[in-house]
């Protein structure tokens, strides 16, 4: 392989990974967000459906407890500072306060909407959004 070759081929990789790269940015949240459960009941996955220009993009989340509720807030999207360019959605990992075995009420947040859900663990672990909004199971 020539010299020449060889750079080319250098330069366009390098322009690919650093394609991306850009200022840190908020985004809001548009469309729906798929929720699962993972991690033996102690972790909830989190992905948009809308898909990035890039790898990276995280959901911005808050976790709070609440009368005996779990309140997961997501407040916006987090554009990362580099990336490769390629379509992928934003996503996050939300860890779980230690539960005990049961039923556990969650209502998620977000765009000022609400959305109930239901956490079950025990011998089966399993999350279930109860109705149709901006928060789906994935």
């Amino acid at each position: 392989m020539s010299t020449f070759t060889y750079r080319i081929i250098v330069i366009g990789l390098l322009s690919v990974f650093f394609s991306c790269t850009k200022k840190q940015t908020r985004i809001p949240i548009e469309g729906k967000i798929g929720v699962a459960l993972h991690g033996n009941g102690t972790l909830i996955y989190a992905q948009t459906l809308d898909l990035y220009g890039s790898t990276g993009y995280q959901i911005s989340s808050i976790i709070r407890k609440k009368n005996k509720q779990l309140h997961i807030q997501f407040n916006h999207v987090q554009a990362p500072d580099a990336g490769f360019t390629v379509l992928a959605p934003a996503d996050a990992n939300i860890a779980l306060p230690a539960l005990p075995e049961g039923t556990h009420r969650i209502v998620f947040i977000v765009n000022n909407q609400r959305i109930n859900a239901t956490l079950f663990l025990g011998a089966t672990d399993s999350l279930h959004v109860e109705a149709e909004g901006e928060v789906i199971n994935l």
